[in-house]
C-alpha cells in the first residue's frame, strides 16, 4: 500500500518520541537503527533541517531487507509485550512500506494486517492519534484502487474522515495531519471545501519542528494550486 504521509512510513522513529521510544530501547533495534542512521544519512548542509534516512534513503533491494529485519523487530516487540501500542503502529509502518515491494496478492495480505496492526495501536492507546491518521489513510487509499480491492481489504469510505477528526481532535495544532486529511478528501474528489478549510487551517498555525515547515510549505502549495 503507498502512503502519503513521510511520518508515517518513510523514516524510523526518531529516539525518544512515544512511537518510538519502546523499539528503540531494544538493543538489537538500536544497533540496526545505528546502523541505517550511519549508512544511509542524505542530509546536506544546503538542506536544513533534521536527514532524511534510513529505509526510505537505502537502494531497492537493500531497502526491503531493512524493512523486513524492522518488521521482524517489531513482531517481536508484540511477542514480548502483547500490549504495547507503539510496537502495533511500528508494524504497520514497516508492512505498509515492504508492501510496495510485492505482488498484489501479497499485498491484499498485508493491507489486512496493517489494519489489524493499527486497530490494536489504537486499541492499547487511543490517544495515538498518528495511528488513526494512519487509518484514515489506509482506507482512503485502498478505495482509491477500486471496487475489487476495497471488497477484497474492507476498507470502508465511511472510516476515512471519522479516523482523521479523532487524529485532529487528539493533536489539532499538529499540521501535518490536517494536510493529510485535506489530500485524503482532494483526492477522493470529495468535499473540496472542507479541505481548503483544512489547509487553511494548516496555513494559520505556527510549525515548531522541522516537518511542521515541511508540511505547512505543502499546504500552501496545494491551495495555490486549486486557485
Amino acid at each position: 500500500i503507498s502512503v502519503t504521509s513521510r511520518k508515517m512510513l518513510d523514516v524510523p522513529p526518531i529516539p525518544g518520541t512515544r512511537t518510538g521510544s519502546y523499539l528503540f530501547h531494544s538493543e538489537r533495534f538500536r544497533k540496526s537503527y545505528e546502523i541505517v542512521r550511519n549508512r544511509y544519512q542524505t542530509a546536506s548542509p544546503s538542506r536544513p533541517g533534521p536527514p532524511r534516512w534510513g529505509p526510505a534513503s537505502a537502494p531497492g533491494g537493500v531497502r526491503r531487507g531493512l524493512l523486513e529485519k524492522a518488521q521482524g523487530y517489531a513482531n517481536q516487540a508484540i511477542k514480548f509485550n502483547p500490549g504495547n501500542a507503539a510496537a502495533h503502529f511500528e508494524l504497520s509502518r514497516a508492512d505498509g512500506r515492504l508492501a510496495q515491494f510485492m505482488g498484489i496478492l501479497q499485498s491484499l495480505n498485508l493491507a489486512a494486517d496493517i489494519r489489524w496492526a493499527l486497530a490494536k495501536a489504537t486499541e492499547f492507546d487511543p490517544s495515538m492519534d498518528e495511528a488513526y491518521v494512519a487509518l484514515g489513510l489506509w482506507n482512503a487509499e485502498l478505495i482509491s484502487k477500486g471496487f475489487i480491492v476495497t471488497q477484497a481489504t474492507g476498507a470502508d469510505r465511511d472510516q476515512v474522515v471519522p479516523n482523521f477528526q479523532k487524529a485532529i481532535a487528539l493533536a489539532p495544532n499538529t499540521i501535518g495531519h490536517r494536510v493529510e486529511y485535506a489530500n485524503a478528501l482532494l483526492n477522493r474528489n470529495a468535499n473540496r471545501p472542507i479541505a481548503v478549510a483544512q489547509l487553511q487551517k494548516a496555513m494559520s498555525l505556527t510549525p515548531v519542528t522541522f516537518w511542521g515547515r515541511q508540511d505547512q510549505a505543502t499546504a500552501r502549495k496545494t491551495l495555490d494550486a486549486l486557485k
